[in-house]
């Protein structure tokens, strides 16, 4: 994977898990998560359901987000690797 390819895959990243955090942060229900297909609808013209599945299996599996009821939820260190990636990118 060349420079370009692996710095894009970190802005979509941490994109999602931006969003994910944000959408906790703004519900007045607080803590009802992101819908998996409101991800999905806004992603799908960059990516197929099957790459979708992977990259938040993925997220998933290293501990950036859960997944419960279909919907997304940041993690602590999901708000750490926020933190971190902060004026990175």
């Amino acid at each position: 994977m060349e420079a370009n390819e692996k710095r894009a895959l970190l802005l979509y990243i941490k994109a999602i898990v931006e969003t994910v955090a944000e959408v906790d942060q703004t519900s007045p229900y607080g803590g009802v998560g992101t819908p998996g297909g409101h991800l999905y609808a806004a992603l799908m013209s960059v990516m197929d359901l099957q790459s979708f599945n992977a990259v938040m299996g993925n997220l998933v599996k290293t501990g950036l987000l859960t997944h419960s009821n279909q919907c997304y939820f940041i993690t602590p260190a999901g708000r750490t690797f926020l933190a971190k990636t902060e004026g990175m990118l």
